[in-house]
């Protein structure tokens, strides 16, 4: 249970929230500094492990890359739009 925690149900949640969170804050890099603060706290207060903090960082590259694709799907559809 806790591997599939791990490798299928935080990193979808991640995706999913930051998919949402970047269209309302507009900037990657906010919605992944978001997550990390969020991520790290958690990380230090319930599992104090190397593997928590390494985990916390990489779910935040998985939500900067996410909120990223997803900043760049909106400008291409704005671009579109406007040609039409």
């Amino acid at each position: 249970m806790n591997m599939l925690l791990i490798f299928f149900a935080i990193p979808l949640a991640i995706v999913i929230l930051s998919a949402i969170l970047e269209s309302y804050m507009r900037c990657p890099i906010k919605v992944a500094g978001v997550f990390f603060s969020i991520l790290i706290v958690v990380a230090f207060a319930f599992f104090g492990t190397v593997e928590a903090i390494v985990a916390a960082l990489a779910y935040t590259i998985l939500s900067f890359l996410t909120a990223y694709i997803v900043r760049l799907v909106i400008n291409r559809n704005c671009r579109r739009t406007q040609d039409v």
